[in-house]
């Protein structure tokens, strides 16, 4: 199993450890030991490394952060990471129109029909 350890800089004074794992089926886990990653939660460490933004690595090893990327290819987590940027979008384009008719409804109830 190849490993690539990170420090992130995070909330903490410390940064946070991440390690990532291509295991011998070709899939990727991933460790951080922020509050949510040592609960077993979604952490935005991990995130941030899969999403490309490399901007909080300390560890100096930013080139590494590329080989993550290509270990991500193709993978169950990939899978999964999409579905999440895929609902977050459709979240965000139903929060904007809520507050739309949020806003009509507002202007309509003080009689102003614009």
């Amino acid at each position: 199993m190849a490993t690539i350890n990170f420090l992130i800089k995070g909330s903490s004074s410390e940064p946070y450890k991440v390690v990532f794992a291509q295991t011998g089926d070709g899939q990727l886990t991933a460790t951080c030991t922020c509050q949510a990653g040592l609960k077993g939660t979604y952490c935005k460490h991990r995130m941030a490394i899969l999403e490309g933004n490399f901007s909080a690595i300390v560890s100096g090893n930013t080139v590494e952060a590329e080989t993550i990327q290509k270990w991500f290819k193709g993978t169950e987590l990939e899978t999964i990471f999409l579905s999440i940027i895929s609902t977050e979008a459709q979240i965000n384009a139903l929060d904007k129109e809520l507050n739309s008719f949020k806003k009509k409804l507002a202007r309509t109830m003080l009689g102003n029909k614009k």
